[in-house]
C-alpha cells in the first residue's frame, strides 16, 4: 500500500529515482522476521541498495517503451538509527518517527523492541554480520541469474518472453539460481513487485527442468507454454490476466493465556545463533558459493 501511494507521486511528477530512509536497524528487524518465517539465504539478505518498481496498470513494451519502472535507492542501510538520530540532534534537526512504531500490535514492532534490549556486540557483530554474509551470497546468485537472463532470456514486442531451453541447460544450474531466473522472468513479464515464493517456486523448477517442455503451466501472473516450432526446447512466458495475485502471508500473533506475547530477548539471541549456524546450508552445495569457505 504505501509503495503504491509512493509510486503514484513518482509517476504523477515524473520521478525516476526515489531514496528510501530504511536505516541497518530496519534490515536487522527485517533479517529477525524472515528468519522466524524459515525464509531462504536470498530473503535473509534483506532490503537491498537498489531496486526496481514497475506499474501495474502500463504496459508499454518494444520501440519507444517509457516503462522502465522507477528506480528506488537505499542510501542509509550501513547507518543505524541511533547514529542517525545523533546526526539530526547535531544539526538541529527534528527528528519525526511514526506514533504507531511503538505498537505491540505488529510483529515488526515487538522484533524492535526486543533488539533494543540486545547489547549494541550483539546487534552490530552478530545480525550484521550474517547479512552481510547473505547479502554476498545474494550479489554472486544476481551474477549469475544475469549472465543467464542475457545468454537464454530473449524480450520480444508487447512483453513477451522465450527461454531458450537449450542454451540455459536448467540441469546444469544450481536450484537457488535457477528460482531466482525464473522469478526475475516472470516478474518482469507480470509486473508484478513481489517475487514468487514457496510452493509456486518449487513447481515452477520442476517444470523448468523438464526439457523437453510438453506442457503449460499458470503461475504468478504469467501463462508459460512450448514456443511454436520449437519442439519443446523453447518456453514462451506471457502475461495472465486471470491469473491470481500471490497470495498474502498473515502473521498471527502468538498468545499465552489469551493475551500477546511481550518482548523475548532471548527467542532473538536464538533466532542470531540459528542464523549463523545454517548460513552454510541455504546453497545445496556451497562450495558452488565461493565465499562460503571463507565464512
Amino acid at each position: 500500500m504505501r509503495y503504491e501511494v509512493f509510486q503514484n507521486v513518482c509517476t504523477k511528477h515524473q520521478i525516476e529515482v526515489l531514496l528510501i530512509a530504511h536505516h541497518a536497524d530496519d534490515q536487522a528487524e527485517l533479517f529477525i522476521l524472515r528468519l522466524s518465517r524459515n525464509s531462504g539465504v536470498l530473503g535473509l539478505a534483506g532490503m537491498a541498495f537498489t531496486s526496481q518498481m514497475f506499474s501495474k496498470s502500463t504496459h508499454l513494451y518494444g520501440e519507444g517503451s517509457k516503462n522502465k519502472g522507477i528506480l528506488i535507492v537505499r542510501p542509509l542501510l550501513d547507518f543505524s538509527k541511533e547514529v542517525m538520530y545523533k546526526v539530526c540532534q547535531e544539526s538541529g534537526q527534528d527528528w519525526v518517527e511514526d506514533p504507531t512504531n511503538q505498537s505491540t500490535v505488529y510483529a515488526r514492532n515487538r522484533i524492535r523492541m526486543s533488539l533494543g534490549n540486545l547489547s549494541s556486540y550483539t546487534f552490530q557483530s552478530e545480525v550484521q554480520g550474517v547479512i552481510s554474509a547473505c547479502r554476498r551470497t545474494r550479489a554472486y546468485v544476481d551474477q549469475i541469474c544475469n549472465n543467464l537472463i542475457n545468454q537464454a532470456v530473449t524480450i520480444i514486442d508487447h512483453g513477451y518472453a522465450i527461454i531458450d531451453l537449450e542454451i540455459l541447460n536448467p540441469s546444469k544450474v544450481t536450484d537457488i539460481c535457477l528460482s531466482k531466473f525464473v522469478a526475475l522472468t516472470l516478474q518482469y513479464v507480470s509486473q508484478r513487485n513481489k517475487p514468487i515464493r514457496g510452493s509456486t517456486s518449487k513447481l515452477l523448477l520442476h517444470y523448468i527442468r523438464t526439457v523437453p517442455c510438453k506442457t503449460s503451466f499458470t503461475a504468478a501472473g504469467c501463462y508459460l507454454c512450448p514456443a511454436p516450432r520449437s519442439r519443446g526446447t523453447k518456453i514462451l512466458v506471457c502475461c495472465s490476466v486471470n491469473c491470481p495475485q500471490n497470495s498474502k502471508i498473515e502473521l498471527i500473533c502468538p498468545r499465552i493465556n489469551g493475551e500477546q506475547k511481550q518482548n523475548f530477548p532471548t527467542e532473538l539471541e536464538q533466532f542470531i545463533a540459528d542464523g549463523k549456524s545454517y548460513s552454510n546450508h541455504f546453497v545445496p552445495d556451497a562450495s558452488d558459493v565461493h565465499f562460503f569457505r571463507c565464512i
